[in-house]
């Protein structure tokens, strides 16, 4: 019976250590109520580590006084978790609505006449008897266990006078945290001193409520995660835009003024591209690679209308059944063609090419324009707005990749890795 006894409370250790840890490598999302939680796991790791000595010091009359100390910590230290408890349902109302001060006064007041009680018994058989190092309970034992009964009915009443400014998922982790220490200091009335199930009863039921609460907690950051995600990537593309359209209306600018016979069919060009990018604006789900290939194509045909013979354009689609974030390809040949062909002095060509590499799709752009020296664009916190969105979309949206080889005088190669086989829409978790 001893060894079943210490096997219960190490178990109720070990499931306080882990909750103790998990809320120490949570800090980021730290709040008033997981403060209190973490009191309630250090009191109640006191309780159970008190209950161990208890047991170990039975049957030594000569450790009857550490005997007394240890058992008075394993009967009272319930009392104040009680009490951390209800702190924790006003702060779980953050300032909503109004808490019933008066059934915590009384709680309070219960809380103190129980630990004077315990306390007592160190040094008369009130609620318990060490003497002889033989632990007994005491003529107040079952009044102590009914002092414990009055203040979790307190809580409850607490409870209840506040449900409606207390989310309702919290409320049910609440009450099962109180019922099953309930249940279990009834039960113990009834029967003997060990094993003592009251005990594990109140760590069962801290982690009712912290699985139940943190569960809650994850759904509530995944949302906001997402809200996040989805303002930054609409705040990325609204970024690019103007980038893009500045650059076509020099474009159309210049033709007017050199070659008027073309300027229709650019016009005209220009306006579907420009549909394309406010059609992208907001643009969370996924798109096709055909419809983004054709975009960027506008694009090409309208920077070959400036630039001439300069710029040549190859084309090597092996695949196009799949799908990417919006505005991910133009980008990076945009990048290409201002960055790398036209600084260099007879032009040069864009490759665009894509395969399929085991369950992955691959997009590679390349041209053979000045390149630059990797490392000291490492280095250089100018980043090109685009290629930085189109990495950071590509991450956040699908969780593709996007690497640069760069030599200069030489050329630049871009690989974009989409992972996962075929993308679709309905997968997509910015439907």
């Amino acid at each position: 019976m001893i060894y079943a006894s210490i096997e219960m409370q190490l178990i109720s250790v070990t499931i306080t250590l882990l909750l103790i840890s998990c809320k120490r490598f949570d800090r980021e999302h730290y709040l008033a109520t997981d403060r209190l939680m973490n009191m309630m796991l250090w009191v109640n790791l006191c309780k159970d580590l008190c209950y161990i000595a208890s047991i170990i010091l039975e049957g030594h009359p000569s450790l009857e006084v550490l005997d007394s100390v240890v058992t008075c910590g394993k009967c009272s230290l319930g009392f104040p978790i009680i009490m951390i408890f209800t702190h924790y349902i006003r702060h779980s109302m953050d300032g909503r609505g109004r808490f019933p001060d008066v059934a915590e006064t009384v709680e309070y007041m219960i809380c103190a006449f129980a630990m004077m009680l315990n306390a007592a018994s160190i040094f008369r058989p009130v609620v318990f008897s060490c003497a002889g190092g033989v632990y007994r309970r005491g003529p107040a034992f079952a009044a102590n266990q009914l002092l414990g009964f009055l203040m979790l009915m307190l809580s409850m009443f607490i409870i209840g006078q506040c449900r409606k400014n207390i989310p309702a998922k919290d409320i049910k982790a609440m009450l099962l945290y109180l019922v099953i220490p309930l249940v279990s200091s009834i039960v113990q009335i009834f029967l003997p001193p060990e094993p003592d199930i009251s005990n594990i009863g109140i760590t069962l039921g801290m982690l009712a409520v912290f699985v139940i609460s943190h569960i809650d907690r994850g759904i509530m950051l995944s949302a906001k995660e997402k809200e996040l995600t989805e303002l930054q990537v609409s705040t990325m593309i609204s970024q690019i835009k103007p980038h893009f359209m500045y650059n076509t209306l020099a474009v159309i600018q210049g033709m007017c003024h050199d070659n008027a016979p073309d300027t229709e069919e650019t016009i005209i060009k220009f306006s579907e591209y420009i549909r394309g990018n406010l059609d992208a604006i907001g643009q969370m789900k996924l798109v096709t690679f055909s419809k983004e290939l054709e975009h960027t194509r506008l694009y090409l045909s309208l920077e070959k209308k400036r630039f001439g013979d300069m710029l040549n354009v190859v084309y090597d689609i092996q695949e196009t059944d799949f799908m990417l974030p919006v505005l991910t390809l133009q980008p990076i040949v945009e990048n290409a063609v201002k960055h790398g062909i036209m600084k260099k002095i007879n032009g040069g060509t864009v490759m665009i090419r894509t395969e399929k590499v085991d369950e992955d799709y691959r997009i590679i752009v390349k041209d053979d324009g000045v390149g630059f020296d990797i490392t000291s664009q490492k280095n250089d916190s100018r980043k090109h707005i685009g290629i930085s969105n189109v990495e950071t979309r590509l991450l956040a949206i699908s969780h593709g990749t996007l690497s640069i080889v760069s030599y200069p005088g030489k050329g630049t190669f871009v690989t974009i890795i989409l992972p996962g086989g075929k993308m679709k829409l309905e997968n997509n978790m910015y439907r």
